[in-house]
Parts: C-alpha cells; sequence; structure tokens
C-alpha cells in the first residue's frame, strides 16, 4: 500500500512538473508585456523623431510652425508618443525634428533642398545636442534614381550622426502609408530591408492602415466599414495621403509597443480628443479642416470620415490594437517573398509564383469549359495563399 501511495505520488510529481513545462512553453519569451509593465524603459529618457508630415499630420508630435528650428523651441513635444508614455507613468523628454516636404538627406546634408522656406538651411547645424537613447526615422520616400545600397548607405550615415553621440542609441524606422498612396519604386522594399539589417526596427503602421482600408484584412470583432477616410485625410485636391489622427495614434501605439515590448492591446486612447493638450487635438476642427475635398471619381465620399467612432468604439480600437501586436511581430512582412499557387478542385497545380507582400497576384490565363473564378477574392499578395478554381 505504501509502495503505491510512493509510485501515486511520484507519477503525481511528473504530471505536475509537466503541466508546467506546457505553461512556460506557451507563455515563451515571445509574449508581450501587459500595457504599464515596461514603460520604465523610456522613463526619464530623451526621444527623438526625425522625418516629414507623414508623422506629424497625425498628432505623434506636434507641429506648431514650419520656420521653428531651435531644439529648445521644438523640445518637450507633448503629441500622441508622449501622452501614451505619460499614461503609462513614464516621463519622456520628446524632440520633434519633422519638417513637411523634407527627405533625410535635406535634414542631414548640411544643405537643405527641399521645396520650401528652408531650402539652403542647414537644419544639422541648428542638431547641437546630437545625444538620445531612441531615435525613430521616418523617410519621406526613396529617390527613384537611388539604389538599395545607395538608400541604405544614406540612412547609416544619418544613424552614424546619433550614434557617434550615444554608441548605445536604439533605432526605429516607421513605414507609413505613402509607401502605397505616393509613387514610390519597386525596389523600395529592399531598402527597407537594409535598413533592418543595419539595426534598426521596423515600425510598419503604413500596411496595417493599407491593409484595412483596402479589405485586405478583417478588424477583429468589429462590424465597422472601414475605408480610405478612416485613416487618411482629404483636405484638398492633391491631398489624399497624410494620416489623421487615428492614424497618427496606431503609429505613436506601435512605435511606444516596439520600445517597450509591451502589448497594443489594451493601451489607453483616451487622450485622443484633448484639446487641452493641443489644440490640434480637437477633432470636430480637425475633420472640418481635413475633409473638404472630394474627388468625383470615388465611389465613398472622402470629406465624409468614421475614425472618431471608431476611436469610440471599444470593439474597433482592441481589433486595431491586436493588428498592431500582429504587425509588429512579422518582422517586417514587407521583405519576405510568400507562395501564391493556383490548383484544380482535385489539388492539381495550375499555377505557382512568388511574391513580396502587397504585390499584385496574377492570375493564371483563363481557362477551359465551364470555369467561375476561384474559391475567394484574389487580392494582393498578403502571405502564402492557395486559390482553387471553381466550376460551373
Amino acid at each position: 500500500m505504501i509502495m503505491m501511495k510512493r509510485k501515486f505520488a511520484l507519477l503525481l510529481a511528473v504530471l505536475l512538473l509537466l503541466l508546467q513545462l506546457c505553461a512556460c512553453a506557451s507563455e515563451g519569451g515571445s509574449k508581450l508585456a501587459k500595457p504599464g509593465s515596461r514603460a520604465d524603459v523610456l522613463d526619464g529618457k530623451k526621444v527623438i523623431f526625425v522625418g516629414c508630415s507623414y508623422t506629424y499630420y497625425g498628432g505623434v508630435v506636434i507641429k506648431d510652425n514650419y520656420s521653428v528650428h531651435s531644439q529648445e523651441k521644438r523640445a518637450n513635444d507633448q503629441g500622441y508618443f508622449y501622452q501614451l508614455c505619460k499614461a503609462n507613468g513614464a516621463e519622456v523628454s520628446v524632440m520633434d525634428w519633422c519638417y513637411g516636404g523634407h527627405d533625410l538627406t535635406d535634414i542631414f546634408d548640411g544643405h537643405c533642398d527641399a521645396n520650401s522656406t528652408d531650402k539652403g538651411h542647414d537644419h544639422l547645424a541648428d542638431l547641437v545636442d546630437r545625444v538620445y537613447d531612441y531615435v525613430v526615422l521616418q523617410e519621406i520616400k526613396v529617390p527613384e534614381e537611388w539604389t538599395a545600397e545607395q538608400y541604405h548607405a544614406n540612412i547609416k550615415s544619418v544613424m552614424d550622426v546619433f550614434r557617434a553621440a550615444n554608441p548605445d542609441v536604439k533605432f526605429f524606422y516607421v513605414i507609413h502609408d505613402g509607401v502605397y498612396t505616393g509613387s514610390y519604386p519597386a525596389g523600395w522594399k529592399e531598402s527597407v530591408k537594409l535598413v533592418e539589417q543595419e539595426g534598426a526596427t521596423i515600425v510598419d503602421w503604413g500596411t496595417l492602415v493599407w491593409d484595412v482600408w483596402k479589405g485586405h484584412v478583417a478588424v477583429p470583432g468589429s462590424d465597422t466599414v472601414y475605408n480610405k477616410s478612416s485613416f487618411i485625410v482629404s483636405g484638398t485636391l492633391n491631398d489624399g495621403y497624410h494620416p489623421n489622427l487615428l492614424s497618427g495614434y496606431l503609429s505613436a501605439l506601435m512605435t511606444y509597443c516596439a520600445i517597450t515590448g509591451e502589448t497594443a492591446v489594451g493601451q489607453t486612447s483616451a487622450f485622443y480628443d484633448d484639446a487641452e493638450v493641443h489644440r490640434y487635438f480637437n477633432v470636430e476642427k480637425f475633420v472640418k479642416d481635413y475633409y473638404r475635398w472630394n474627388d468625383p471619381d470615388t465611389e465613398v465620399d472622402e470629406r465624409i470620415t468614421n475614425f472618431v467612432e471608431i476611436f469610440e468604439s471599444e470593439a474597433d480600437m482592441k481589433g486595431l490594437q491586436m493588428l498592431a501586436d500582429q504587425y509588429l511581430a512579422s518582422e517586417c512582412k514587407l521583405i519576405g517573398e510568400y507562395t501564391v499557387t493556383f490548383v484544380e478542385p482535385d489539388g492539381r497545380e495550375i499555377s505557382s509564383n512568388t511574391y513580396h507582400y502587397g504585390d499584385k497576384v496574377v492570375e493564371p490565363i483563363k481557362l477551359e469549359g465551364n470555369f467561375r473564378g476561384w474559391d475567394r477574392k484574389v487580392g494582393p499578395c498578403a502571405g502564402d495563399a492557395t486559390y482553387t478554381a471553381v466550376y460551373q
């Protein structure tokens, strides 16, 4: 009897150990931290955002005046990124070093060539304090005549400016919606890959927004109809690409989570319309100012936006936050290659090709007989996929 009890106790102990090991495996090192639990990595730190209007239009940082060049006047930014840090208990110093219509060369080459009042200005000379803990870079576009290697060299030269001041500085490279709405050259994805290899963490809010408004992915738990105006402003005839406040929040959120390792799910957005923080966050005025023009060739009136309703929807915000976690975990889906295969109902392969994320998928030539189409809509490449032919 005693022997049986000992065997039972030993078996129970082994079972408990196995359960613990399984629990550890399911909660592996990739598990994201809870909101606010790792905000200490930003507390007391210095962060600089370097880029153009794709950063400040959405309120990630706040632009008050185009002509302000001094660090003193651009310091202590109170935009959405700062508000997220503050909400999680981190007091961080945020520098806004973003200039409209400028690429990184305009800001760091010693001679600005941007088509603005800054033409000829030396922005690099203004950047006296170059000691930062985190540098968030965002490029307006990749010049068409540049190779991926040239762009890599340019980004490296920018990173070296900050590394010379602080060898331990960490870099984050933000991909915005302009990579899709703008006229980017085909090789820009390879450029991003080289930036990642240079040591920058990729923050890809642009693809998330593009995928949702184009219907490539669904927002989990949401029945809201998303479209371009959910994320992009429509203020003038020529502006159908700048992010609105919802896109700005997603950019700030994903940057914050990339730095801290926290999950996006459950992060607050309560400050999104706090006009006491800054007048720019008066959403009623924002909608009035930035949704004034409609393209008559579009099916949806672009003067109408539902981004405020999305902010106010718990289900929508949770769904978008879930997608933010997924896109951050993808290690920049843009640089991978995926296989798209078309097959007959019995599984026989019709064709198979590799694509980069977002590429247009080419369907096989029209099949003979009573071919009706594919088992689902063929859209831009969003990963490995198989489409099955449907016959009448």
